[in-house]
């Protein structure tokens, strides 16, 4: 997380499909405790009441990614 006068910036990394990351994190009891204690602290409202809320916020939050770099594999030694 990262904070700046009013600005606060989440960060999640994933791998896979966004749809299944966002009805994942619906589902936890931790994530929608701090949607509701966000909410009124929140410039623009965002609706993650249910799934698809959920859904729908992860998709119009998404960063374009401008660089990814990994490390090569290594063939396994036998």
């Amino acid at each position: 997380m990262f904070i700046r006068d009013s600005t606060l910036v989440r960060v999640i990394e994933y791998e896979g499909d966004l749809t299944v990351v966002a009805r994942f994190m619906a589902s936890q009891p931790g994530v929608r405790e701090v949607e509701r204690r966000l909410k009124p602290f929140l410039r623009t409202p965002r609706d993650t009441g249910d799934e698809a809320g959920f859904v729908r916020t992860f998709q119009n939050s998404l960063l374009r990614c401008v660089t990814q770099m990994s490390v090569p594999r290594t063939p396994a030694v036998s």
